[in-house]
C-alpha cells in the first residue's frame, strides 16, 4: 500500500499535522509509529472517526477496567470468545450485556480522544497518510470534531505542565499529613476527594495511586490530589526516604488466599521480638484456638481497651485470618492492598476498613461487584457488628472480635 504522504515526527508537530487532514478533508487513514508505540487514526472527510493503539492503557477493554465499568474477569472472557478475532471488543462487550450501545458510544469517544491526546506532542517517530483506506467494517464509528480535540488536547498539556511543577516525580511517595477522623470532623471532601484520600498509606506512589484511582485520565487524579496538597492534607515523600521499620514491633503478617496463613503455634516457635507476658498475665486473645496472627502492636490496642477485631474468610482452607491492629485497611485484589483477596470478582481496589469511635466501618470504593454486609450492599458507609458477613462481591469475610 503506497502511502500518499509521509514524513519524520521530528519536522511536524502532530497538531499541523491533523490539522492539515482536516483542512483538507481527507478520508483515510493516518499511521504514527515511534518506539514500542503505534497509532492508526481514521478519517473521514477530515473528521477522526475512529482510533487505536497497541500501548497499554489506551485501549478500550484498559479504560472500560479503569473506570470500573467491567471487571477483570468480563474483559477475558470476550477476548477468548471465538468471534474475537473479526469482532471489535466493544461489540462483543454489548453482546454479553456488559455494556449498552449508548454506554459503548461513550467510552468509545473518551477512548479516541485519549489516543488523539496521547499524539499530539510525541516529538520523535515517522506518520504516513494512505487514501482512502477504509476503518474496519466491524467497529462502531464516532462523529468527532478534530479541532475541538486538538484545542482540548493543548488545555491538557499546559495542565499537565503546570501539575509537572507540583508533582516533578510520579515516583514519589504519598502520605497522609493528618487522621482521618479528624478530616470528618473538620473537612468536606467531595466523594471522588475521599476516594483518592483513601488510595494515600505512605507506601504508594503518585504513579501507582493514579492507577488505581479508576478515573480515566491521570489528570483528573492529580488535579484531586493536588487540592489535598494544598490544603495540607497529604505530603510527598522521596521513593528512596521509605520510613524504617518501628524498632521491637513485630511487623503484621497479612495472608492472601494464596499464602495459608502462619498457625499460633508457628508464630511461638520463633524468639518474640518482645518479652512474653508471664501466664498469670495472659490476655483473653492468647487462648483463641484460631489461625489468628497477634502482633506486638495488637497488644497495645488492648492494653488500651480496645477491642481487637479479625476478619475471616470461611470458604479458603485452612480459613485466612487478617488481625485488624492498625487504623485503616484497604481490601482489593491487587498486591497494594492492605489485604489482598485474590477472586477475579474482587475488584483491584474494592473497599476499606476503617476504625471509628463506633467500631469499624466499611466503605466501598466503587467497585465492580459491590460491598455488602450479611448481603445487603453498601450505598453509604455501615459499622461492622460481631458477627456480621463482609461481603466483596461473593467472597465472604466474617468479622469477629475478641
Amino acid at each position: 500500500m503506497q502511502a500518499s504522504f509521509e514524513g519524520q515526527l521530528e519536522r511536524v508537530e502532530t497538531p499541523d499535522l491533523l490539522t492539515f487532514i482536516n483542512q483538507a478533508r481527507r478520508t483515510g487513514l493516518l499511521e504514527m509509529e515511534r518506539t514500542s508505540q503505534s497509532t492508526r487514526i481514521f478519517f473521514l472527510h477530515g473528521e477522526p472517526v475512529f482510533a487505536s493503539s497497541n500501548r497499554p492503557g489506551l485501549r478500550l477493554g484498559d479504560l472500560l477496567l479503569r473506570v470500573g465499568k467491567i471487571s477483570a474477569r468480563d474483559l477475558e472472557r470476550c477476548a477468548q470468545h471465538p468471534r474475537a478475532a473479526g469482532d471489535r471488543m466493544g461489540q462483543l462487550l454489548v453482546a454479553e450485556k456488559l455494556l449498552t450501545e449508548a454506554e459503548l458510544r461513550s467510552f468509545l469517544k473518551v477512548q479516541i480522544s485519549e489516543v488523539i491526546f496521547n499524539s499530539l506532542f510525541w516529538g520523535e517517530g515517522r506518520f504516513a497518510f494512505y487514501d482512502d483506506v477504509a476503518h474496519p467494517r466491524d467497529v462502531i464509528t464516532i462523529d468527532m470534531n478534530l479541532q475541538n480535540l486538538i484545542m482540548e488536547g493543548v488545555r491538557r498539556i499546559d495542565e499537565r505542565g503546570q501539575l509537572g511543577q507540583q508533582f516533578p516525580d510520579l515516583e514519589m511517595l504519598v502520605e497522609s499529613l493528618t487522621n482521618p477522623d479528624w478530616v470528618k470532623s473538620h473537612m468536606s471532601l467531595t466523594p471522588e476527594e475521599w476516594s483518592v484520600f483513601f488510595l494515600v498509606d505512605g507506601r504508594r506512589s503518585l504513579q501507582e495511586i493514579c492507577e488505581l484511582a479508576g478515573h480515566a485520565d491521570a489528570l483528573t487524579t492529580l488535579e484531586i490530589l493536588n487540592r489535598l496538597r494544598e490544603t495540607n492534607l497529604i505530603g510527598l515523600v522521596s521513593a528512596d526516604r521509605r520510613a524504617p521499620p518501628e524498632p521491637k514491633v513485630a511487623p503484621a503478617v497479612v495472608p492472601t488466599l494464596t499464602t495459608p496463613p502462619l498457625s499460633e503455634t508457628a508464630l511461638l516457635s520463633s524468639p518474640p521480638p518482645e518479652p512474653v507476658p508471664a501466664p498469670a498475665e495472659r490476655l483473653p486473645y492468647e487462648e483463641d484456638e484460631t489461625l489468628s496472627i497477634l502482633s506486638a502492636s495488637a497488644a497495645r490496642y488492648v492494653a488500651a481497651g480496645r477491642p481487637t477485631a479479625r476478619l475471616v474468610i470461611e470458604d479458603s482452607i485452612p480459613p485466612a485470618v487478617y488481625q485488624l491492629q492498625g487504623d485503616a485497611y484497604t481490601l482489593g485484589r491487587g498486591p497494594k492492598n492492605d489485604i489482598v483477596v485474590n477472586d477475579l470478582n474482587v475488584s483491584t481496589f474494592h473497599c476499606r476498613v476503617e476504625r471509628g469511635a463506633g467500631g469499624f466501618k466499611v466503605y466501598d470504593l466503587k467497585s465492580t461487584n459491590g460491598t455488602a454486609i450479611n448481603k445487603q450492599r453498601l450505598h453509604e458507609p455501615a459499622v461492622l457488628k460481631p458477627n456480621d458477613v463482609l461481603n466483596l462481591g461473593p467472597v465472604r469475610l466474617l468479622y469477629l472480635e475478641d
